[in-house]
């Protein structure tokens, strides 16, 4: 499905890890990304 616009973040923890892209199609995807991102990290801080 096409958009008519779209967002592209880069996340970068610090500069010897990889990076992390957002590509958002403009109807709240980058916002969900945002919401599993910190859950993954969440479970990361747990093990």
């Amino acid at each position: 499905m096409r958009r008519g616009a779209a967002l592209i973040t880069c996340f970068i923890r610090d500069y010897a890890g990889d990076p992390v892209h957002f590509v958002d199609g403009s109807d709240g995807g980058y916002a969900l990304a945002a919401r599993e991102l910190k859950r993954r990290w969440k479970e990361r801080a747990a093990d």
